[in-house]
């Protein structure tokens, strides 16, 4: 009745996991849960119940004595007296009464529950609406066919008999009445009378028989034991394709639950559906990454400063400029991050000038302090410089928002390594000139 029962979440897909989820996984990004049991589950009682009856039986036999007696004769010629012998004969019949003992032992069920797999359910806060049911795939519960009967008559059939007669004796006795003799008959009575037969309750799993109940004489055989039940296929209880919904927030360990159902398939003298709940399933880390190196274009063949800034992105007036805001670059060293591609996870990408521009069609304004949404695919903007703009040291901002961003958020610098963030800055440091060319 232990169903040792386990299960994992991983990353999609199972065998070639591209996320370790125990250090993290994004959003938008698949799951699958896999779980392992027993194929079934059972527990039983097998009871053995022995005994004798007594039979009565009645033994006859008839005795024909034979003898003979003396009688005075008529005198001889001589008148002396004379003798003659006369026969006798007679019939006794004796009849004798005996109790003969024959013994019984059968099998009985007195408890069996077998149960096959249900359902397992999983939870995790990473996992769609929190919990996924995993229904068995390719299972088929355990065949069981059993029955029992409590009553003494069902499971003994007496033996069927009827007095006996034994053949005549006849007895001599000379010249006395003869004696009937004192026998005994046990064995006589014993051999008429066969012996008990019996049949257990009967019980077969999977096709196999467990107890027996065929009718044998005198007693039934020993059942068998019920097979340990093999784990299920790694197939039986799986899911795939569970996607971390996008509005889903970074958090770290997240913990999962499990419970496994069983469903009564076979139950006598008790057994109603159980479960039982799933120990030991991973924990999961919801970390979506983002990462922002921008940066600003250098106008330098424009620039008449004869020593222009070191460090800085010279930008002229009524010129065009460019942004460049990469959805790719370095993150954590971990299965799945690395240097890579993270557009797929971003929302929305900014940039904020602390001047005044125009878009690249130089009629849409844009308001110093404003930030400014860039499609993510787009990797280049251009803006145009306002001749009003005056001469300086600049700081243009950049931010790229993971597609999971809460209402209130933090933020770190080029890439969020640490899972509380949900945002990631850039700053381009640039300057104008105020010569228009």
């Amino acid at each position: 009745m232990e169903p040792s029962a386990s299960a994992v979440i991983q990353a999609d897909a199972r065998g070639a996991e591209k996320f370790d989820v125990l250090q993290g996984i994004p959003t938008s990004e698949n799951l699958y849960v896999n779980a392992l049991a027993k194929s079934y589950l059972y527990r039983n009682t097998f009871t053995e119940t022995t005994g004798t009856k007594q039979y009565p039986i009645q033994v006859s036999k008839t005795y024909t004595l034979t003898w003979t007696e003396t009688r005075s004769g008529p005198p001889d010629a001589d008148g002396n007296p004379t003798t003659i012998t006369v026969p006798r004969s007679d019939t006794q019949t004796v009849t004798k009464n005996y109790s003969i003992e024959r013994k019984y032992s059968f099998w009985t069920i007195q408890n069996l529950e077998v149960y096959g797999i249900q359902k397992a359910i999983v939870s995790n806060y990473a996992l769609p609406s929190g919990t996924v049911t995993l229904e068995p795939n390719g299972y088929a519960p355990p065949t069981v066919s059993a029955a029992h009967d409590a009553s003494l008559n069902a499971h003994i059939i007496d033996p069927v008999y009827s007095n006996v007669t034994l053949p005549g004796q006849t007895i001599s006795g000379g010249s006395r009445r003869p004696s009937v003799p004192n026998e005994d008959w046990t064995n006589e009575a014993e051999k008429d009378i066969g012996k008990i037969k019996v049949k257990n309750d009967s019980f077969v799993f999977n096709g196999n028989t467990i107890m027996d109940n065929r009718i044998v004489e005198e007693k039934g055989p020993t059942p068998g034991a019920i097979p340990a039940p093999p784990m299920i296929g790694q197939d039986v209880l799986y899911g795939s394709g569970y996607v971390i919904d996008a509005g889903k927030t970074n958090k770290a360990n997240q913990p999962s639950t499990g419970t496994i159902f069983y469903t009564l398939v076979k139950g006598i003298g008790g057994g109603e559906n159980k479960s039982y709940p799933i120990g030991g399933i991973n924990p999961v880390t919801v970390h979506t990454p983002v990462v922002n190196y921008a940066s600003v274009s250098d106008d330098q063949a424009h620039n008449q400063k004869t020593q222009p800034t070191a460090g800085r992105s010279a930008l002229i007036l009524d010129r065009p400029f460019s942004v460049t805001i990469p959805t790719s670059g370095p993150h954590m060293d971990i299965k799945g991050y690395g240097n890579r591609d993270y557009a797929k996870y971003v929302r929305d990408k900014q940039v904020r000038f602390p001047f005044d521009v125009y878009k690249a069609d130089r009629t849409s304004f844009v308001p110093k302090d404003t930030w400014v949404s860039i499609p993510v695919g787009q990797l280049q903007t251009t803006f145009y410089l306002p001749v009003w703009v005056d001469e300086g040291h600049y700081d243009v901002l950049f931010r790229t928002f993971a597609e999971n961003s809460p209402a209130s958020f933090t933020s770190q610098m080029n890439a969020n390594l640490d899972l509380s963030n949900h945002v990631v800055r850039a700053g381009g440091s640039s300057g104008s000139d105020r010569t228009s060319l």
